[in-house]
């Protein structure tokens, strides 16, 4: 599957009030903090508790994220293929000038 064949099926599932709109961005957002918030505290109680954390349950949780960085990507108007090239372009182009620096 691609990244934008994830994106339009997960539009399918996505149930959102006012998408299309400044609302719809502020929601998908807020569930994209608020999905990495609740990955981050599965992971904050295994080390309290001493435990090893279960992959799985990680796992669904960033799957969570994903669907909400997807929604985010929408109310953007932009595909997640596009997004995710023009961040590699952006990391590639920071690495370069760190060696020049370094």
């Amino acid at each position: 599957m691609t990244l934008n064949e994830y994106q339009k099926q997960s539009r399918g599932t996505a149930v959102y009030p006012e998408t299309g709109s400044i609302g719809g961005l502020t929601y998908a957002t807020l569930e994209l903090y608020g999905g990495g918030g609740e990955l981050a505290n599965k992971l904050k109680e295994h080390l309290l508790a001493g435990t090893e954390p279960d992959p799985e349950v990680l796992a669904d949780k960033l799957g969570d994220v994903l669907s909400y960085v997807s929604a985010v990507a929408h109310e953007l108007g932009k595909d997640l293929e596009t997004v995710a090239q023009e961040n590699i372009d952006k990391l590639a182009k920071r690495k370069a000038e760190a060696r020049l620096m370094g």
